[in-house]
Formats: structure tokens, sequence, C-alpha cells
């Protein structure tokens, strides 16, 4: 909407919604900033065909106010198959197929149907808890190196930061996963420590605008 007016009062009440959760003892990682609900706005969107576009101004608030959350919110609402994820795909399925080559006593009655069939989701939970692992592992890191700074824990903060910049790296190389390189530019744009001039320099020229922008944001601070 133009109507600043407007703009403004959606902001205040996505904020108080945000805040709805309460902090406590096995929170799930999108709460107590209540992000759940983003989730499943996201998923409903990419499992309509065909997939409408996800509003810029949603987008860019979710990144802006959390942007470990908002990384989350994507890889949950829609974890891709993407050509790094494809090839590891392929190595696994290589690695099965060959475990598979001694005929088995049990299970010799299977159709060749069936047997394909456990062989694809056997291959897609693998690389689902792969690609889970990853996402989750990195978001970790650099949320405890960022924790870390913003409680004054100096000497522990230096020695998680080369971690923390290491899986920024990773992430910014995601060719095809936007919202991992849309994390890695956001996270540089609101803290310095993290940044990495050779990554923000890449991201500012990246294919998908909404990274571009935060990157060159995050250059001109």
């Amino acid at each position: 909407a133009d109507n600043e007016h407007l703009r403004s009062f959606v902001r205040d009440w996505f904020q108080s919604h945000d805040n709805a959760g309460s902090p406590g003892p096995g929170v799930p990682p999108l709460q107590p900033v209540n992000y759940e609900d983003y989730r499943d706005y996201v998923r409903g969107l990419l499992n309509t065909k065909p997939p409408p576009e996800i509003p810029t101004a949603f987008i860019e608030y979710i990144y802006e106010r959390s942007p470990g959350r908002a990384l989350i919110v994507f890889y949950q609402a829609n974890p891709q198959r993407h050509a790094a994820t494809v090839a590891r795909l392929r190595e696994i399925q290589e690695e099965l197929e060959a475990a598979r080559e001694q005929p088995k006593v049990e299970g010799a009655s299977e159709t060749p149907q069936q047997r394909k069939a456990d062989r694809e989701e056997e291959i897609r939970q693998k690389v689902e808890s792969e690609l889970r692992r990853e996402v989750l592992l990195a978001e970790h890191i650099v949320g405890n190196a960022i924790w870390l700074k913003e409680h004054k824990f100096g000497e522990e903060f230096q020695k998680a930061l080369p971690e923390a910049k290491e899986q920024l790296w990773k992430l910014s190389e995601r060719d095809d996963e936007w919202w991992a390189r849309l994390y890695v530019a956001e996270i540089m744009r609101q803290h310095r420590e993290l940044r990495q001039e050779a990554v923000v320099q890449r991201l500012a020229t990246d294919t998908n605008s909404l990274v571009s922008k935060a990157a060159k944001s995050a250059e001109q601070k």
C-alpha cells in the first residue's frame, strides 16, 4: 500500500502478532516470535498450482525482523530438490543400489514397482534429513554467535566467529535457494562483525532482487 499510515498500522499489527508466543521449555524453533502462521501461509502459496507470487513486503518484513526464523519458514514450507541436492541424491542412490546387489531372502516376493518405490522413499528421507541438518545447523551456529555478541561475551564470540562466517559462506553458495542467500545478506546487513566483503559483493549482483537489495544495503552500512 502507498498509504504510509496504513503501512504503519499493518507493521504494528504484525509485530503484535509476532510477540504472541511465550518463551519456555520445549518451545518450537519458530516461537516465541510467532512465525508458525507465516510458515503455513508460505506453504499454502507454494502448494497452489500455479503458485502465486509471495508478496515482497512480507518477505522483507519477516527477514528484517528475524532472519533466522525466516530462513526456517522457507525451509519448512518447501524443502526443494535443487542441483546440489540432486547430486547428493544420485550418490545415495548408487550406494543403495550397490547394497542391494546381493539378493534378499526376505521380501523376495516384492514387485519391481514396490522395490523402486521403497528405494525412492529411502532416498527422499536421506536427502531430506541431510538438508534439514545443514540448514538448521547453520542457523544455530550463526544465531549462537549473534547471541554471544549481543550479550557481550566478547572472547567467546571471537571463538565462534570463524565457524559462523563459514556457515554463512556455505549458505551464500546455495544457487537455487534464494531464501538461504537472503538470510545471509540480511544477517550481514544487520551484523557488521559477520560481514564478508566478498560474499556481500557477490550477493549484491544476485539474480534475486530481494537478495541484491539486502546485500547492497549491507555494503552501504
